[in-house]
């Protein structure tokens, strides 16, 4: 017999069972162990599921050590030795003397679609029995255990847990405990656990053992049986029941399940009655075991408790918490964030025993970026947690949703947070602050290239960003894929044009990290020892991998020595083969900024910015494709076109041996940014009633540069200037046979403004990117002024003022139902640096607090204790702000208890 035992802890009192639906009625028994199937004809498991049976648990019905709730705690066989010879159907499942052994699929689940892929368990790997529509058994060792390198498919015989006939729970005894003589003594334990003995005691505040067991068995020599448990908690019977059975199923697909997506990354930015949250998109890459890339969306959550139980109001069909609900804007919305695909609404599927649906959004688009202004308090702790969501499957799997979890740390009285989780306190930052920008103009500034798209950098944590860092931004038209192949495909990247400096040591030929990844492999790399005297050689003394930031010795021939200390300068690449163009914010978060690129995706003339130099100018114009029989092709360029009442310049016309030149009043010049201007050759297509010289309503058609006036010169637009259209009326007039003709009549400006001497036109493009482009900018971080905060001391306020015996935004008591935690007051706007003395009515000093932090802060607290560290008296107090080189400020404000 397998034999386990559990002990009961002394705090937490009692043991006593709880009923749990084991029959239709009411029953005595307490509920202490749930059998396999029904042993004794008394149903008491005909409403407990198969894969819920085989349990045993404890139960307090009371409180515990400071008033906590109690729980049910309790231990699970998922895997039990097996007797698959006794014609008895042992662990419920509705499959009698099932083995796996046998060379049969005895509970059907395996799948030729996705299962046959051959002894190995592996696809595509073309090994004995892939594809051949048979499933393929697992092979063994000479020692009897399973071929690691051979387990055989999935869903049969030794990969499929479920083709045991397993025996389960058969023994349960409980007892109280006692110091000697009882789980030691090996025949008292023994007489607890025969087969189809089950024992329970029922009273209250005693300190309880339960061991539990299954047999009996039978071991021949050198045969292995597998024995495997679960423990687990609820909070109730339904979701005791329901972890047991999940957990089963969990086992049986030999522990492939559904899964959620991967955590994403959150920081969180606290300022003036808003929270500034920015996560990475590791959630987005997430490939589920069984139904492969399936992530859906983000959703996020606001708590004022660290474990998120203020908001987890959402109840299952019975009642039981169940799910959270979602923070929300200032219009009601959730803050969910989802693809814009197929999935939306309320999932098809429910969740297993709940009764409910998941909501998966409304196609809303995915965004990495929140600011949550929705009622935020100054002063007050928030908890967020940005969960990432799967969309699941329509038939027989809900959506997954990561966990937000929080831990409470005893030792060290401190909170310990999940990747996906933050704590932040909101509140405005330092008088005199000022925000961060780039270069002096806040302006990108241009290398090379025509490409006129969007960039613009987004400030997400504005402290975090550095002083004086060049960054560089260049796109490329192909990125490489799988380290080998080049994908023609727009991207770009962001290089970090600071040297960067590290010191690793290195053991044998283990690899070791730099603490940045996409290191550029250009002039800067330099690997030396640790006084920067010898430089080593990459193959030769060391190795690098450039996409991740790993070095390693070479080997035993390396002139670095085993365990020797090496130092690496590198710049590197924030953001590497980026393909977000459609102004998207996945983009990797930098130094507390985000690039943000908005592309044009093809050569377009520029309708809202082309413009006449005057706005009294009537004429149209129109910038367009050159409607010639000539060559053409549309080149990225804006133009400049000026106008005179005299000859200016000249242009081509067509004559009767090829081009020829005529006088005009018109010249065209190139403007575009970052390229010398240069004047270019036009062609001017003269209208009927043809004179050779420009009119309104003529075509001025642009080459490309360098243009030698032939006929095989190409053309890039055509800019057609004429006098402004107002209207069209439509007047209808009969023929002799009265059928309807329909004559429009122009109706034009009767004063027309045309252009004249000194006037222009801007005929602008949009023009999309290539890898001609490259940028750069240069980062400003947040500063401190003097002479604003100066302007600002008036702005120093106290919050709450009055405070009446208890300020909502004070920080908790961490032990449970102890909810009072210090008491405070706080100033608000104070600079970085000053002194607060706090004094009664009478001129008694109070107490004395000195207020240094970053620009990011304005605040200080008072906790309401004297300088003797006695609780103060109501009444009304006054403060005195002292700030070095900004100014002095006096606030009143009032105590009441």
């Amino acid at each position: 017999s397998v034999t386990f035992a559990i002990y009961g802890d002394p705090d937490v009192g009692g043991g006593q069972g709880v009923d749990l639906p084991t029959n239709n009625e009411p029953s005595d028994d307490k509920g202490t162990f749930v059998p396999p199937y029904d042993y004794d004809s008394t149903g008491r498991v005909d409403n407990v599921p198969v894969y819920a049976r085989s349990l045993a648990y404890f139960y307090d019905d009371g409180t515990g050590v400071l008033g906590m709730e109690t729980d049910l705690f309790g231990c699970k066989f998922l895997e039990s030795p097996g007797n698959p010879d006794d014609g008895i159907d042992n662990d419920g499942d509705g499959m009698i003397d099932e083995r796996q052994d046998d060379g049969i699929d005895n509970d059907g689940d395996w799948d030729p679609a996705i299962d046959d892929v051959g002894v190995d368990g592996i696809e595509d790997t073309q090994d004995e029995g892939e594809g051949d529509g048979l499933p393929t058994r697992g092979k063994r060792l000479a020692d009897g255990s399973l071929d690691p390198l051979a387990p055989g498919e999935p869903n049969f015989e030794y990969t499929d847990l479920d083709e045991a006939d397993q025996i389960g729970l058969t023994s349960f005894g409980l007892w109280e405990w006692q110091a000697t003589g009882t789980v030691k003594n090996d025949d008292f334990l023994m007489g607890k656990l025969k087969p189809q003995q089950y024992n329970e005691i029922t009273q209250q505040g005693r300190d309880l053992v339960f061991a539990f067991g299954a047999g009996p068995i039978s071991l021949a020599k050198g045969e292995t049986k597998r024995i495997s448990m679960a423990m687990f908690c609820a909070e109730t019977e339904n979701d005791f029941l329901i972890t047991a059975e999940t957990i089963q199923r969990i086992y049986n697909n030999n522990y492939k399940f559904y899964r959620p997506p991967n955590l994403p990354t959150v920081r969180a930015v606290p300022g003036d009655k808003k929270v500034t949250l920015y996560w990475d998109d590791f959630a987005e890459e997430s490939v589920d075991p069984i139904l492969g890339e399936d992530f859906e969306g983000y959703v996020i959550y606001r708590s004022t408790e660290p474990d998120f139980g203020d908001i987890q109001t959402i109840t299952d069909g019975i009642g039981s918490p169940f799910m959270s609900e979602p923070l929300l804007d200032l219009d009601g919305r959730e803050a969910r964030f989802d693809l814009d695909n197929d999935w939306r609404g309320f999932h098809p599927v429910q969740y297993f025993g709940r009764g409910i649906h998941y909501y998966l959004g409304n196609n809303t688009g995915i965004t990495n970026t929140y600011v949550d202004t929705n009622n935020v308090v100054n002063g007050q702790t928030y908890y967020y947690a940005v969960c990432a969501y799967d969309h699941g499957d329509s038939s027989v799997a809900p959506p997954t949703e990561t966990t937000k979890k929080i831990e409470y740390d005893p030792i060290n009285g401190k909170l310990v947070l999940d990747d996906n989780t933050v704590q932040v306190v909101p509140g405005p930052r330092a008088s005199g602050y000022q925000p961060p920008a780039i270069d002096e103009n806040d302006e990108f500034v241009r290398l090379s290239g025509r490409g006129n798209g969007d960039l613009e950098i987004r400030f997400l944590d504005d402290v975090a960003v550095e002083e004086d860092v060049q960054y560089l931004v260049e796109f490329h038209d192909s990125l490489v894929a799988d380290g080998q192949e080049s994908i023609e495909q727009l991207n770009y990247s962001l290089l970090r044009r600071k040297t960067e400096s590290a010191s690793i040591k290195l053991f044998g030929t283990k690899n070791a990290r730099l603490p940045h990844q996409n290191i550029a492999n250009d002039e800067h790399f330099k690997v030396t020892d640790a006084d920067g005297g010898t430089t080593y050689l990459a193959d030769t003394d060391f190795v690098f991998d450039f996409e991740i930031g790993a070095i390693r010795r070479s080997g035993d021939d390396s002139a670095i020595p085993d365990n020797g200390e090496i130092t690496v300068e590198y710049r590197y690449y924030p953001i590497k083969q980026s393909t977000r163009l459609d102004d998207e914010d996945g983009n990797n978060a930098f130094q507390g900024m985000r690039l943000m690129v908005d592309n044009h995706e093809t050569l377009e003339p520029d309708t809202v910015n082309s413009a006449w130099s005057r706005e009294e100018i009537s004429y149209s114009f129109e910038l367009t494709d050159a409607g010639t029989a000539l060559k053409k092709v549309r080149y990225p360029a804006d133009y400049k076109v000026s106008f005179s009442e005299n000859d200016i310049d000249s242009a081509f016309v067509v004559g009767s041996g090829g081009l020829k030149t005529v006088p005009v009043t018109y010249s065209v010049e190139e403007v575009t940014p970052g390229v010398l201007p240069q004047r270019m050759w036009t062609l001017l297509l003269d209208m009927p009633p043809k004179n050779d010289k420009w009119d309104p309503g003529d075509q001025i058609l642009v080459f490309h540069p360098n243009a030698a006036g032939l006929v095989t010169d190409t053309l890039a637009w055509a800019i057609i200037v004429e006098e402004h259209i107002d209207s069209i009326d439509a007047d209808t007039t009969y023929n002799a046979d009265s059928s309807e003709v329909t004559i429009d009549t122009l109706a034009i400006y009767p004063e027309q403004v045309a252009p004249t001497d000194g006037d222009y036109l801007m005929a602008k493009t949009w023009r999309p990117f290539s890898s001609e482009d490259a940028f750069t900018f240069t980062t400003k971080a947040a500063s401190f002024n003097q002479a604003d905060a100066k302007s600002r001391m008036d702005d120093i306020y106290v919050v709450p003022n009055p405070y009446v015996a208890y300020n909502e935004i004070e920080p908790k008591n961490t032990f449970p139902n102890r909810p009072r935690g210090e008491r405070r007051i706080y100033f608000e706007n104070l600079p970085p640096s000053c002194t607060i003395r706090i004094y009664t009515l009478t001129g008694e000093l109070v107490r004395e607090l000195r207020h240094e932090s970053s620009i990011q802060s304005g605040r200080e607290y008072w906790n309401l204790l004297s300088k003797d560290g006695f609780g103060v008296a109501y009444g009304v107090y006054f403060a005195h702000i002292e700030a070095p080189g900004v100014g002095e400020k006096i606030i009143k404000f009032a105590i009441i208890k």
